[in-house]
């Protein structure tokens, strides 16, 4: 087993990349429009191999983290892709 900080990493399989990310959190007016946000934005790509596809949904906010109270998620990009907000 190999200990980087407070993550413990059991010997089976893993690869590790150093990578900084971003993190923006996508609202919208229901949950309908938030899945056809999140399907646009994230649809592309799922790998994390360094390539400019890496994108993906972190986690379904409830309403109490969201900021604007409506359907929320997060969703995490490398600093090598830039969002137009």
């Amino acid at each position: 087993m190999l200990q980087l900080g407070s993550t413990r990493i059991v010997d089976t399989f893993a690869e590790a990349f150093r990578l900084r990310y971003g993190r923006i959190v996508v609202t919208a007016y229901d949950d309908h429009w938030l899945d056809a946000a999140l399907a646009a934005v994230c649809g592309y790509g799922t790998s994390v191999i360094g390539c400019d596809a890496e994108i993906g949904l972190e986690r379904r906010l409830p309403a109490e983290e969201s900021p604007d109270g409506r359907p929320a998620a997060g969703r995490r990009a490398p600093p090598q892709q830039r969002l137009v907000v």
